[in-house]
Parts: C-alpha cells; sequence; structure tokens
C-alpha cells in the first residue's frame, strides 16, 4: 500500500474515533468495532507486526478483567483509552507524509525525462548541423532552437520552453578561437561557441550524462570540466551515426541500428 493511501485511511479511523469520543457513552460494542477497524487500518498502513501499530492497539487498560468494576467504570477507561489512542494517530500521519515525500522525491530523482525528442545544440558550421539533423530525423523528433517560433520571448525562455527532450545532442564545432588572456595568440586554440558549451552543461545537468552525446569536430578544443561525458568524433567515414545511434538506443529510444549503418 501506498503511504498516499495509508494517510487516507488513519485520517479516516481518527475522524470516526473522534466522532465516538464526541458522542457522549461510549459502549463497548461501539468501541471493539472501531478497534477492530483500526487495527485492519494500522496493519495495511504499516504492515503486520509494526511497532506503529501496537502504539495504538496497546494503549490503556482496556480488555483486563476488573473484579466488581461497574460498567461506568469500563466505560471510563473505555473514554480515556480512546482519548490517549487519538492523541497519538496524528503524528503516524506526520510518519507516512514524511515517507510519501520522501517516495515522491525518489521517484523524481530517478524519473526518466518526460520528453521524447532530441534537442540539437549546434554553432555556425552549417554543414555538419545539416548532416547530424537530417541522420537523426530518421529516428527521432529533432528540435533546433533556431526554427522554432520567438512567439515574443527571449532567448532564454524560448531555450527552457523547448528543453523538454529525452536526449540532447552537442555540436563542438571550430567556431571560435580563444586561450589564457597572457598567452601567444598563436597557442589560440579552435573552440566551440560559448552558447553551446553552457548548453552542454545544462543538459547534463537536467538529462544525466547517459542522455547526452558530444559531437567534436578534429581539433577543436574538448571542454576539461566535463569529464565522464560522450564526446565522439565527427569523422568523415560516418562512424559516429552508429555510436549516435548506440546511445540512443540505449536511453530507451527505438532505433534501428540497421539504418545507422
Amino acid at each position: 500500500m501506498t503511504s498516499e493511501k495509508g494517510i487516507g485511511l488513519l485520517e479516516t479511523i481518527l475522524a470516526e474515533g473522534q466522532a465516538l469520543l464526541d458522542a457522549g457513552r461510549i459502549d463497548s460494542d461501539r468501541y471493539s468495532a472501531w478497534t477492530l477497524k483500526t487495527r485492519n487500518y494500522l496493519e495495511k498502513a504499516f504492515g503486520v507486526g509494526s511497532p506503529n501499530v501496537s502504539s495504538i492497539m496497546e494503549t490503556g487498560t482496556i480488555g483486563a478483567f476488573v473484579i466488581g468494576g461497574s460498567e461506568r467504570e469500563y466505560e471510563r477507561e473505555r473514554r480515556e483509552t480512546l482519548s490517549r489512542q487519538l492523541a497519538k494517530m496524528p503524528v503516524l500521519i506526520d510518519v507516512l507524509k514524511t515517507e510519501s515525500e520522501l517516495q515522491r522525491g525518489n521517484a523524481a530523482s530517478q524519473a526518466v525525462p518526460t520528453g521524447h525528442g532530441v534537442f540539437l545544440v549546434h554553432g555556425h558550421d552549417e554543414r555538419h548541423l545539416d548532416s547530424v539533423a537530417r541522420f537523426l530525423e530518421k529516428f527521432v523528433r529533432v528540435t533546433i532552437l533556431r526554427e522554432q517560433p520567438n512567439k515574443g520571448r527571449t532567448i532564454i525562455e524560448k531555450f527552457e520552453s523547448y528543453a523538454d527532450v529525452g536526449f540532447a545532442v552537442v555540436l563542438l564545432t571550430p567556431d571560435d578561437l580563444g586561450g589564457a588572456a597572457e598567452g601567444n595568440r598563436d597557442a589560440f586554440r579552435a573552440r566551440a561557441r560559448q552558447n553551446v558549451i553552457l548548453e552542454l552543461g545544462y543538459f547534463l545537468g537536467r538529462l544525466g550524462r547517459a542522455r547526452v552525446c558530444a559531437l567534436y569536430v578534429d581539433g577543436v578544443e574538448i571542454p576539461s570540466d566535463y569529464a565522464g561525458v560522450l564526446f565522439v568524433p565527427l569523422d568523415e567515414s560516418g562512424n559516429w551515426k552508429l555510436l549516435l545511434a548506440k546511445e540512443l538506443r540505449a536511453a530507451e529510444f527505438p532505433i534501428d541500428l540497421n539504418e545507422a549503418l
């Protein structure tokens, strides 16, 4: 049983117990019926033998045989016991609420991204952009940001609205030059555009490393802070296609590897 359902059961018996307490005289039959239902619901919520069950069911002295005890004395014991049982119930409800929040948190952290398409991050290299986009479109829906309508949004707003995908392919092409400010400009290396590196980091955080593949052109500088990320060379032989298709398939996209050859 889920924690959410358990909370509902405990709230039910708490309300019924409070109604019994407020009704006036608590006779033996009505109290026995409530305790029977309470045990059943507690065991469903926490399991048979749970200390949480006994913390309620073993409260008070009801059930003990008192020689010469009057019905008024028994009724008083039932009322006192019921009051103590009801006082403990909110604590158990809080326990289930905490457990429910933890379950939702775990589910969220383990959840597969809801998007089913692929976001293609690119720089200024039109040839490689077209080649990779046409390949991906054989298998999946591809999102290229510049091809989407702006609708009056800023670039960040537009980017976030289209980033609900299940995989990201990032093209690292030699569009810029960079190096240490105090260094010799002749030693500068070819780099991808800054927005490409930014979006690479974004998708690594959003999707995880298993759902991001970076394709790079030979000679472009590979970011040193992205250890563990899959970097695949965009070789002229086209071997990158099979490697990329395998990554998509591992990410549960319906890819026929024969079509990637």
